[in-house]
């Protein structure tokens, strides 16, 4: 399976009216994955990474910069960034950088 294909099936079945946007986001978020880890290129080490990455930025679409909302007796809060599952999963791939 392709990193698409395996964000499209853990987002569900609304996941097919909206693949051109997963696939924007499976694009930058392997970007963000590359840069983070120092790496000169993407490998498929960092997949399982981007897929979730890629979950994590869909569910925040639309939702951006909201930190609290409150209607009634229902409150919504957003993390900053990604999660600590996320971000422990790319700093095991990343690289020291090399200042000379």
């Amino acid at each position: 399976m392709t990193i698409v294909e395996k964000a499209m099936a853990l987002i569900g079945p609304t996941a097919a009216s909206h693949q051109a946007q997963i696939k924007a986001i499976v694009e930058m978020c392997q970007d963000e994955a590359t840069q983070f880890c120092n790496l000169s290129e993407y490998t498929e080490k960092l997949d399982n990474v981007v897929v979730q990455m890629t979950i994590e930025r869909y569910n925040r679409l639309n939702n951006e910069g909201i930190t609290q909302t409150s209607a009634s007796t229902v409150e919504e809060t957003f993390i900053d960034g990604y999660s600590k599952s996320t971000l422990s999963m790319l700093v095991k791939n990343r690289k020291v950088k090399v200042i000379e």
